[in-house]
């Protein structure tokens, strides 16, 4: 239970380190602060480590939303081999309530976390 307070303690501390970058109060996230993210946040499969790099890109780095693409860029980032269909990761992410698509940007579909997404992040994962 401690190590779960400790780590719960680390993800809000840097969960306020993102907010202040979000509100200009820091630099844009660099590309080893993502690894770092995910690390700090130690995922067990690709859907959770997918909704976590997610949420960086919208809360580290204020996107509204990532494609495929992005988070396929965010697992190479953190140097970790990215699965073979990240469509199908993502599309199991949506069906367990964790992101959404968010309309076309040409031929790529974007997606944002839900409410729930976010909440699995920031709150962790209590299954």
């Amino acid at each position: 239970m401690t190590d779960f307070k400790k780590r719960l303690s680390d993800l809000e501390d840097r969960v306020s380190s993102l907010e202040g970058q979000i509100a200009g109060q820091a630099q844009p996230a660099s590309k080893s602060e993502i690894r770092s993210f995910v690390e700090d946040w130690d995922p067990d499969t690709h859907k959770e480590r997918a909704v976590v790099i997610g949420y960086f890109i919208e809360h580290g780095r204020g996107e509204n939303n990532f494609t495929v693409e992005d988070i396929t860029d965010g697992y190479r980032e953190c140097k970790i081999q990215e699965p073979a269909n990240m469509s199908d990761i993502l599309a199991g992410a949506e069906k367990e309530g964790l992101a959404m698509r968010d309309g076309k940007e040409g031929r790529l579909q974007n997606w944002v976390l839900t409410a729930d997404g976010e909440k699995f992040v920031t709150e962790g994962n209590d299954e």
